[in-house]
């Protein structure tokens, strides 16, 4: 009988810690209910009464276990997206930024810009021999240019060979003994194999400075989402 009694008052304190706030009874007014309901009958009636609000308490708790197992389980915490692109691996990144370490001149028309020196290359997706950002992952990427030179340069940002962005090196004749430099910056969607390069369009006699230290030349992209 004592096992009993303290499962009893084991169950119900349970009962009473996580049903608390919400007005349940105490331990002790739930004992006596059962207890008096069975009043002047013999003493194991009244105990099986006491053994009744045991089991009903614990089917109780276990149904409020499943309840709460239930909550946890569809409150389980799902990272945003930005959070999702910051947790990423490295191999799922793309981001790359290169430059021209020396100068061109007398470039043709319809020539690839082959910037040949990376500062970051993330996925390994701009190839420096052929000036190529060849897209990876379909998203919408940021992209960036500029182009130094003394003479009238006219660069193109192609896509498939679809233009999508364009700047002009202009040195005017009251300056041109200096050089100029332009540059220019999208944000447009791209999609998996997509080709992208920079390309003389027009010019005289088209010209593009590049140095190893001074590094005006360049070409940079960045998957953004």
């Amino acid at each position: 009988m004592k096992a009993l009694t303290l499962k009893a008052m084991f169950a119900l304190l349970l009962v009473c810690l996580v049903e608390g706030m919400s007005g349940i009874q105490t331990v002790d007014s739930l004992a006596k209910n059962a207890w008096n309901k069975a009043d002047e009958k013999p003493i194991f009636t009244r105990l099986y009464a006491v053994e009744e609000v045991v089991r009903d308490l614990d089917t109780k708790i276990k149904v409020m276990e499943k309840s709460l197992l239930e909550v946890l389980k569809d409150s389980a915490y799902t990272p945003s997206s930005s959070e999702k692109r910051t947790a990423r691996s490295v191999a799922g990144n793309v981001a790359f930024s290169a430059y021209l370490s020396r100068s061109i001149d007398h470039i043709g028309l319809g020539q690839v810009i082959k910037l040949d020196r990376t500062v970051l290359n993330d996925g390994n997706a701009y190839n420096i021999a052929t000036g190529i950002f060849t897209v990876p992952i379909t998203g919408v990427y940021l992209l960036s240019m500029s182009v130094d030179s003394y003479a009238e340069t006219h660069v193109t940002l192609m896509v498939n060979s679809a233009r999508v962005a364009d700047l002009i090196s202009d040195a005017t004749p009251q300056r041109h003994d200096m050089e100029i430099m332009s540059s220019n910056t999208i944000i447009i969607r791209l999609y998996q194999g997509q080709s992208v390069w920079m390309e003389v369009t027009k010019g005289d006699d088209p010209q593009i400075i590049g140095n190893e230290n001074w590094r005006y030349t360049t070409f940079s992209g960045l998957l953004m989402y």
